[in-house]
């Protein structure tokens, strides 16, 4: 990708400045309200901005209903709060934000302060030193940024998150501890892996430890797993597997291993050059309105990421959805160009979130069929599970796994007895209240989340008679733009604890909302320090402990 993007990088080069004077004077001069013109708007947000990942909507929604966009943050991550800052500047621009309602805040947040700084220059240079060392959070910066120091409102009750982060603090301080325990238990479940799984049991682990660690790509490693659900349905007498893997169940998965396997079919060289002569003939097919839409949604062709999707919108027949053949000029001419176009397409159909689930569970149903015995599979149980108690014990856990963990905890716990050589979870016992408490109070914050959202106070809370299904983000985005466009449109930003929780809620409200994963392709390391630095002051403040500022 790095050189495909470098290769149409030149050709934008080439195409805004040494031939835009002769296109422009070559183009049309027409309206540009026709069918390609609405295919530039038919893009909620940039791919690289994050993800749409699921949507909802009551199938009797009407034209004066209420959409909340929630935003799924990661909290003092540098580029996670850039992006959001960008997904709230493209939802304001296209449909308007009415309010943006933002977790670990209290009431009407004002921004006045910083966005009122007169020097441009001392104002970006400091909004840039707080947002990468954690201070300042991606609305914040939105709301500074497009001047609007008064669309903030905090959604938390005062008093009980506050009292929550104390409980984090404690949990961080307990951090060195748990990692501790959970290693300890790692190598033991090791040792009953070793003694009581199969032989193909361990060689199923070492591929799925090799693909973490990067030893196998992605492509091949999918690849295997789907190799294995195939033998045991062939075989099913030979494994620990009642019911077949339906292979069916993980289109997700699928797709993904499709999608690594055409990027590495295209030709780049090709590409580049279908590129150029596509947009050389373009330029006659499209008005001068819409070339300068073009222009200006592009950053006069700068944002190279988001100029190949758009080019890919305006390859299609006029008013064509996503998928949909190209036009046959374009199918005809530019064959290797059209290839990449619906690899463009076919990345953006990619849900990440439904790919990590879907592989967890595949990876589980092969590991049960490996299991050999009874003490193969009661052991591969544990090698499940395991995961979700480490997650439990390290702050790591979503609400989702988190229910999961509650309704197996108790047969996980018997069950590492049976083989363990003594009661190291026993010795955890003391701990789990101040972890349960954690996690449950957050997941009542759900409920206080939605009854400080102004917008929602006096919903009807009542099941949507006919349940809209919720859809993935790339086929129907231009359906989805139609609604946004008709519809209030509020932002809430919270972390992904909430997610789920929030989903459930709001269906209940019968009211629509999207979920935004934003994009992050580093690991900030001064994210998790800042955070815990934040739980650790607010845990002296309340609880009066008397550790020292140092350690703290």
């Amino acid at each position: 990708m790095k050189k495909i993007i470098a290769l149409i990088s030149l050709s934008s080069f080439l195409f805004s400045f040494v031939m835009a004077e002769p296109i422009q004077a070559a183009v049309q001069i027409s309206g540009g309200a026709g069918p390609q013109a609405r295919a530039l708007e038919d893009i909620i947000i940039a791919h690289t901005a994050g993800r749409i990942t699921e949507f909802w909507a009551p199938e009797d929604a009407g034209a004066d209903s209420l959409t909340v966009v929630n935003i799924q943050d990661l909290h003092c991550h540098a580029e996670v709060q850039r992006n959001i800052s960008r997904i709230l500047s493209e939802l304001d621009g296209k449909f308007g934000l009415a309010n943006v309602y933002v977790e670990g805040g209290y009431g009407r947040i004002s921004t006045a302060r910083i966005a009122g700084i007169k020097d441009g220059a001392i104002k970006k240079e400091l909004v840039e030193n707080l947002l990468e060392n954690g201070s300042l959070t991606g609305g914040e910066y939105f709301s500074i940024t497009a001047y609007k120091p008064d669309i903030l409102t905090g959604i938390e009750d005062k008093e009980i998150h506050r009292q929550n982060i104390a409980r984090l603090g404690l949990i961080l301080e307990k951090k060195e501890h748990f990692e501790k325990a959970a290693g300890a238990l790692g190598k033991e479940l090791g040792f009953m892996q070793a003694k009581y799984m199969s032989p193909e049991s361990r060689k199923f682990n070492r591929l799925i430890e090799d693909y973490k660690k990067g030893k196998i790509e992605a492509a091949e490693y999918y690849k295997r797993l789907f190799a294995y659900a195939d033998r045991i349905n062939e075989n099913p007498g030979d494994y620990q597997s009642p019911l077949s893997i339906k292979t069916e169940e993980f289109p997700g998965l699928a797709a993904y291993a499709s999608l690594i396997r055409q990027g590495k079919k295209l030709n780049y060289g090709k590409v580049s050059g279908q590129m150029q002569q596509f947009i050389q003939e373009l330029k006659s097919r499209i008005s001068f309105n819409l070339y300068n839409s073009l222009l200006e949604k592009t950053g006069n062709f700068s944002k190279v990421d988001e100029l190949y999707v758009y080019l890919a919108q305006l390859a299609k027949k006029p008013g064509a959805s996503a998928g949909a053949p190209y036009q046959d000029w374009v199918e005809s001419r530019f064959p290797e160009l059209c290839g990449f176009f619906r690899y463009i397409e076919n990345n953006r159909a990619i849900n990440p979130l439904k790919i990590i689930e879907e592989e967890r569970r595949l990876t589980e149903d092969i590991r049960v069929a490996l299991a050999g015995d009874r003490s193969g599979l009661e052991v591969a149980f544990l090698a499940d599970f395991f995961p979700y108690f480490k997650g439990f014990l390290l702050n790591s856990i979503t609400a989702q796994d988190y229910e999961y963990f509650k309704s197996r905890f108790a047969k996980f716990k018997t069950v590492w007895l049976k083989y363990a050589y003594d009661d190291k979870i026993g010795a955890l016992e003391k701990d789990f209240a101040l972890l349960n408490e954690f996690y449950g109070t957050n997941e009542g914050r759900n409920t206080r989340f939605l009854n400080n959202i102004e917008e929602l106070r006096g919903e009807r809370k009542t099941q949507a008679a006919a349940s809209g299904a919720a859809r993935g983000a790339l086929y129907r985005e231009a359906e989805l733009v139609n609604k946004l466009k008709n519809t209030k449109i509020i932002a809430v930003i919270t972390g992904g604890f909430h997610t789920r929780g929030l989903n459930e809620l709001l269906r209940e409200r019968n009211i629509s909302y999207i979920n935004i994963t934003p994009g992050a392709t580093k690991e900030d390391k001064t994210a998790a320090r800042v955070y815990a630095r934040l739980a650790m002051r607010q845990a002296l403040e309340i609880n009066g402990e008397t550790h020292s500022l140092e350690r703290s």
